[in-house]
Formats: C-alpha cells, structure tokens, sequence
C-alpha cells in the first residue's frame, strides 16, 4: 500500500488525516512564500490510477518513478505500480546515465518525465533501452524540435495534459489530440479549458496560516488555451502570465511582486521570462538603480539573471518598453 512520503507526512498529525484514507502532496502551482499541501482521498487516487492504467492497457510492467513523490505526479506512479500489479523503483536523484542504468534491470519499463529530463535524455543522442515500453511526457507544452528528435531515436512516447488538483493526468495522446481519462471532463470557454474532475483534492492545506479548506468545486478553470474537436483536446499554450519551469506553473506577476519585496520599497522590478528549451523558461529580473544590488532572494524559486537599468525607458502611457529590455540580455 502506498503512503504519503516521508517529507509530508507530518500533515497527517497536524490535522489528524489517516494515513490509510488520505494521501498528502505539496501543491506544485503557487506563488506564494506559504507552504501549501493538498490532500486526496487515497480512493480517488486509487481509482485515477485504474483509468490510467487501463487506458494505456499496461499490466504487470515495471514503473520507474523519477519524479518527486511528494508531489502528486510522482505519488501516481506509485499508485499505477501498484494497481496494475507491477514492480516498481525510484530515481531518487535525475541523472541521465543512472536512469539508462537504472532501466537495463528491468523488462517492460514505464516511466513519466517532464520536457527538461527528455531534453537532457536526447542530447546524448543515445537511442533508448529496448526494455523501455512508454515514456509519458508531461509538466510543459513539447516543443516540436524536442518532439521530433526524441521520436527520430525511437522514444516511446505517450504526451499527458493534466494538472495538480486533479490527480495530475486529464487527458492523454500519442500524437496531437488529447483524449479524456473516464472521470476528467473537459470544456472550453472563450479558449479557456475547464475541468470538472470526480479527482479534485478534498483539502487544500496553508501550513503557514495552520489552515485547512475543504475543497467543495470539482470544476477547476486552468491557465491554459486549447480547443476542442470532436471528442479531442488540442492544447495551444498557457495564458500570458503563466509560465512553466521545470514542470510547475508559475505566474509572472505573483513572481514579480514577491521578488519586489527582496530591494528596498523605492528601487522598481521588472521580472521577464525567457523561452528555454531545456527548462521551459527562465527568469530575469530587471531593477532600476543607479548602483549595484546583490539582495537575497528568499524563495523556492529565483530568477536566473539579475540585470541592472539606470531607469526603465517607458512609453508616452508609462508602460516600460520591453522591447528595449530584451536587448540588455
């Protein structure tokens, strides 16, 4: 039986969740500085992982986990391991020769990975173990130069939409068009996607306010753009503020006004994200000041680059010309 990881397992004393019905996750779309958790009941996740597996109709494989099990994405390899009464094994530590090693012990592999691990995958220009049966890539949209080298080496891919709150995979797809896990339904309004989830987490944990929220709404507006054709989702890309790092959603401007609070009140922060293909994005923050600052930025994330503006040059309207910003980088 699967358990929440040691790293969260506190919660269940805190706020007295039996560990047998409730599974704990850190929630991986904030930003904010509170240290946030949500809680599922073990059945839904459980159930989720049946679809999954039934839907991709892998039994008895070996599922090798390189994703944290603190977050839900990680904890539902587990659980699929577990209900399609296979062998399962972590990667504690992403590595790309130790994941090669890792796989040649085992017959029919499963494993989810986010666009950064598969980039760092195919720079090597290794072609994948035979003994590897799927690769789910999820967390970010694929870029199509990524898409294409990793098909080119022979990849198994399987390509996942999903999200935290809802037991991290919706939909799934082997080439464009997403198909929807039993459980997950899907709608788009004004190109806006929407899920209501039988998964949806039952609580969402603030352990800095020491508060607990039931979550009472299966429907969950996304940060995301796509459209539906037929009974298929095509993903077009996240709203304007949201990026991806990594495989977590960050909004630009939540990120903003938390770097601001590092400079004193008076010095203006612009933060700016720049595609990678490696990482999805990275950061750089720009500051107005006549001198140089190093402030210690206190956050689970930080920008990559730190770049110093005498003054922002700004339009008629006081916008800042962003344009002119790029050129500094």
């Amino acid at each position: 039986m699967i358990y929440s990881d040691n790293s969260v397992a506190f919660i269940h004393t805190d706020y007295n969740l039996s560990p047998e019905d409730y599974l704990v996750v850190k929630r991986s779309s904030t930003t904010s500085l509170d240290e946030r958790y949500l809680v599922f009941s073990r059945k839904k996740v459980m159930s989720h992982a049946k679809e999954v597996v039934k839907y991709l109709n892998v039994y008895h494989h070996h599922w090798l986990c390189i994703l944290p099990i603190s977050h839900i994405a990680g904890l539902m390899v587990h659980a699929r391991a577990e209900v399609s009464e296979g062998s399962y094994s972590e990667l504690k530590k992403w590595n790309v020769n130790s994941f090669f090693q890792e796989i040649q012990k085992y017959n029919n592999v499963i494993c989810s990975i986010v666009p950064t691990q598969l980039y760092d995958l195919i720079k090597t220009d290794q072609f994948p173990p035979k003994n590897l049966k799927l690769l789910i890539v999820g967390g970010d949209y694929l870029s199509d130069k990524l898409k294409a080298k990793a098909i080119s080496l022979g990849y198994p891919l399987v390509f996942s939409y999903g999200m935290s709150e809802a037991c991290s995979t919706v939909a799934l797809a082997e080439n464009e068009g997403f198909t929807r896990i039993p459980g997950q339904e899907i709608s788009v309004e004004d190109e806006i996607i929407y899920i209501k989830s039988d998964y949806s987490y039952d609580f969402e944990i603030n352990q800095t306010k020491k508060d607990i929220k039931e979550n009472k709404n299966s429907n969950i507006k996304t940060s995301d753009h796509g459209e539906i054709k037929g009974t298929q989702l095509f993903f077009k890309g996240r709203c304007s503020d949201v990026v991806v790092i990594n495989g977590f959603n960050y909004n630009l401007k939540s990120l903003q006004s938390e770097f601001s609070k590092f400079f004193p009140k008076q010095i203006h922060v612009y933060l700016m994200a720049i595609k990678s293909e490696r990482k999805g994005h990275k950061l750089v923050l720009f500051y107005e000041s006549e001198s140089k600052l190093s402030p210690e930025i206190n956050f689970s994330i930080k920008p990559d680059q730190l770049i110093r503006v005498d003054q922002f040059s700004r339009t008629s309207l006081g916008k800042i010309r962003i344009e002119e910003l790029k050129m500094l980088i």
